[in-house]
């Protein structure tokens, strides 16, 4: 009969499609397109997948930083007093430039590159590492959460002792108050473990060229300088800022992109001071202010003790001070100089795009990652943009998952 004949049709095409859907070339193209969705779902397919891959490493030990207390000891000491208590990877990161012969790295024997973040901010942890590489520089990480620190593995960075959020932050919540001041710890305690000099980056400042064969380099060549800092402020031209011109320091200047001096007893206290403040239930500070707060009022305390440089005074050249054996707290004059603005740039104006000689960019004065990210592109070398979709540390961890769900569906 006619209905006989369609079920039996409908029966034969159902047991030919079952068994197309059995034959070996069918599961492996059907498994092909399983595995293209699952990367697709994680990661748009490319974006960061290598970098990614290279920096995961889930199975390392943390090595924990604790801040210095008087009177630590531990129980099996080495001759060095720094073997004993710098972590290896700091240690290893210590002078700047990565190849031992490496002519650039005489005055940088005793100076530490040093950069946070947190897995929020892990897109431009890469681009700044990858624009830091481009000069040769070797420097420390601090990961700032366990997310982060699992991603990028023990032989690649410390993690801190006080773990922070692993979200982007917003300029003075409370969340990013607590990452700056703990930045400052972190710094403080590896200057005491590791008995070195550091520069400290944030990661939105990036490296268009290298600042060490710059103005940074040369003031840190000259050991005149215990503190030497960015200023938050426009310039229109070389040399014009008032730092430079008139030889004093701003109200506030900018705490991303500096140097420090370990041989600096005032900036030590200064620093230390701040952590105190940080920590204070009603602080509403950044590490910012509180830090040029409490360097005006040791400066107020005391003037005739301290030198700023100028164009015409330290900045090319060692700086001629008077009072130079004035005691203050036990040590001699204590010496700032600023970096040109023109050429370390902040994001507070667009002065950069009539300069094309700029060393380093810092994206702050803008708020949030997309706003950041815009404005690091709008720089001539200043963002790679395989960075701009990096993945969160969990991402390729479901990738196996769905493969094999999937497989077991089709396979069934």
């Amino acid at each position: 009969s006619p209905e006989i004949r369609k079920n039996s049709k409908m029966t034969t095409t159902k047991n030919s499609m079952e068994g197309i859907s059995h034959t070996l070339p069918f599961r492996l193209i059907l498994l092909a397109v399983a595995v293209t969705l699952s990367l697709v779902v994680n990661r748009r397919l490319v974006g960061n997948f290598l970098p990614a891959l290279i920096y995961q490493n889930v199975d390392k030990k943390p090595v924990e930083i604790e801040l210095a207390r008087p009177g630590d000891s531990g129980d099996v000491k080495s001759d060095d007093p720094v073997e004993d208590s710098c972590p290896p990877i700091i240690r290893n990161a210590v002078g700047v430039y990565n190849s031992s012969e490496d002519t650039r790295k005489a005055g940088f024997e005793n100076v530490l590159l040093l950069v946070s973040a947190n897995s929020g901010y892990r897109e431009f942890l890469l681009n700044w590492e990858y624009l830091a590489k481009k000069h040769g520089l070797k420097y420390g990480i601090v990961a700032m959460d366990d997310n982060l620190y699992k991603h990028l593995g023990s032989d690649h960075a410390i993690i801190s002792e006080d773990k922070m959020t692993n979200k982007s932050t917003r300029f003075r919540d409370t969340e990013f108050n607590a990452i700056v001041c703990n930045k400052k710890k972190i710094m403080l305690d590896l200057m005491e473990k590791c008995n070195t000099d550091i520069v400290f980056s944030d990661v939105d400042n990036v490296f268009i060229q290298n600042p060490f064969e710059h103005d940074l380099g040369r003031l840190i060549k000259m050991q005149a300088y215990d503190y030497i800092y960015s200023p938050n402020i426009r310039a229109e031209s070389p040399r014009s800022t008032f730092c430079l011109v008139n030889g004093t320091h701003p109200e506030e200047a900018n705490t991303g992109f500096y140097y420090l001096s370990r041989n600096s007893n005032v900036i030590k206290s200064i620093s230390t001071n701040v952590l105190t403040n940080c920590s204070k239930p009603d602080n509403q500070l950044d590490d910012q202010s509180l830090f040029w707060d409490e360097l005006r009022r040791q400066h107020t305390q005391r003037p005739d003790s301290w030198h700023h440089c100028s164009a015409k005074n330290g900045y090319d050249a060692p700086p001629k001070v008077e009072n130079k054996n004035v005691s203050i707290m036990g040590g001699e004059q204590t010496r700032l100089c600023c970096l040109d603005p023109y050429s370390y740039h902040v994001g507070r104006s667009e002065n950069y795009k009539r300069n094309e000689d700029l060393i380093t960019f810092h994206a702050n004065f803008v708020v949030g990652k997309h706003s950041k990210i815009q404005l690091l592109k709008s720089i001539p070398s200043g963002w790679n943009s395989s960075f701009s979709r990096a993945p969160h540390p969990y991402h390729y961890n479901f990738v196996p998952i769905v493969v094999l769900l999937l497989m077991q569906l089709l396979l069934n």
